[in-house]
C-alpha cells in the first residue's frame, strides 16, 4: 500500500493499524512504503490486535516456545522478523550453559554498561552486565539488567551491583560520564562512602567491529551462561538476532565487557590464592600453623 494512503486510512472510520511502536520499515525508501507489523512490543505493553489475544496470553505462548527451544520461531511468526539461525553474528550453539560446579567457582568480576537516560515509552533500554572470569580464563555471564531508566535510577543501579559483585572494575561509556550521569554518581558515591573503580569506554568503530572479541570468545567456548535465570531468554535472543533487530543494547554492554576483560587480568589460580593467604598471616601475624605455608609446607 502507497505510505500516503496508508496515512489516510486515519479518521475515516476504520480502526487505524499505525502504531509507530510496532512497525519496522524497509531499509531503502521508495515510492510505496514496506511495513512489517510485530503482534506486541518487547514489553507487551501494547499489541497490534488486543481483542484477539491478550498481553498474558502472548507472554504464556512466547514461555512455552522458549521452553520448546523454539524462541527463533516464535520472533518470526509473531514479531516479523525472520532469522537464518545457521548464519548469525552470534550462534545459538555459541551459549553454552553453566553447570552445577561452575557455579562455585571463584571468579573475578567485571561489569559494563549500555546507558539511555531516558524512561520515555519510545526510548532506548539501559543495560548492565556482570561476568566474571576463572583462572582458566573463561567468562561466566553471571547477571544481565534491561530497563529503562533515568540518571538516578541508573546510579542506585550501578551502586547496587557494585555491593553485590564487588567488581574489579566497572565499565561506563565515555561520553555518559560526562554528560548524564556523572555529577549524580560521584554524588552518591561521596554521601555513601562507597567509590566505584570506573574504567571509561571509548567506543570505536561501529557496532558490529567491537563485538568481533567477545563473538570470537563465545566461537572458542570460552564464555558459559546462566540459562535457568529469568533475564536469559530476552538476553539471547537480543543477540541472535543482532545487528538486524531494532534493539542492540544488551549487545552493545556485552561487547564492552569483552574488550574491557581483553585488558584485564584472569582470576587467581588456587596456589596464588593460598600464597596470598599465607602472606596475609604473616603480615598479620595470624598463622595458626606456625608460620608454616599450606602449599610449601615450610
Amino acid at each position: 500500500m502507497p505510505g500516503p494512503q496508508l496515512q489516510n486510512m486515519k479518521g475515516k472510520g476504520k480502526p487505524s493499524l499505525i502504531k509507530e511502536d510496532l512497525k519496522e520499515y524497509a531499509p531503502i525508501r521508495l515510492g510505496w512504503s514496506s511495513i512489517k507489523y510485530r503482534a506486541h512490543t518487547d514489553d507487551f505493553s501494547k499489541l497490534l490486535w488486543p481483542e484477539m489475544k491478550s498481553a498474558e496470553e502472548f507472554r504464556l505462548q512466547k514461555e512455552d516456545y522458549v521452553r520448546q527451544g523454539l524462541a527463533d520461531v516464535y520472533s518470526q511468526e509473531m514479531l516479523n522478523i525472520p532469522i537464518d539461525v545457521t548464519n548469525t553474528f552470534f550462534r545459538r550453539a555459541d551459549f553454552i550453559p553453566m553447570s552445577t560446579a561452575d557455579e562455585k567457582k571463584k571468579l573475578v568480576y567485571y561489569a559494563a554498561c549500555d546507558l539511555a537516560v531516558s524512561t520515555a515509552d519510545r526510548a532506548d533500554y539501559s543495560a548492565f552486565i556482570v561476568g566474571g572470569m576463572d583462572d582458566e580464563g573463561r567468562l561466566f555471564c553471571k547477571h544481565v539488567i534491561r530497563e529503562r531508566m533515568d540518571a538516578l535510577e541508573i546510579v542506585d543501579t550501578i551502586l547496587m551491583i557494585h555491593k553485590i559483585y564487588k567488581p574489579t572494575l566497572f565499565g561506563i561509556e565515555q561520553g555518559t560520564i560526562s554528560k548524564s550521569i556523572g555529577p549524580y554518581l560521584n554524588e552518591a558515591m561521596m554521601k555513601r562512602g562507597v567509590f566505584i573503580n570506573t574504567y571509561v569506554l571509548k567506543p570505536s568503530g561501529d557496532k558490529l567491529t567491537r563485538a568481533r572479541s567477545i563473538q570470537a570468545r563465545m566461537r572458542s567456548g570460552a564464555c558459559k551462561f546462566d540459562k535457568d535465570a529469568d533475564w536469559y531468554p530476552d538476553f539471547e535472543e537480543e543477540l541472535v538476532k543482532f545487528p538486524r533487530d531494532r534493539h542492540d543494547d544488551q549487545v552493545d554492554a556485552w561487547a564492552y565487557l569483552g574488550l574491557m576483560i581483553d585488558r584485564m587480568w584472569e582470576a587467581p589460580t588456587e596456589k596464588e590464592e593460598e600464597e596470598e593467604q599465607y602472606a596475609e598471616m604473616v603480615r598479620t601475624g595470624s598463622s595458626e600453623e606456625g608460620g608454616r605455608s599450606a602449599v610449601t609446607g615450610y
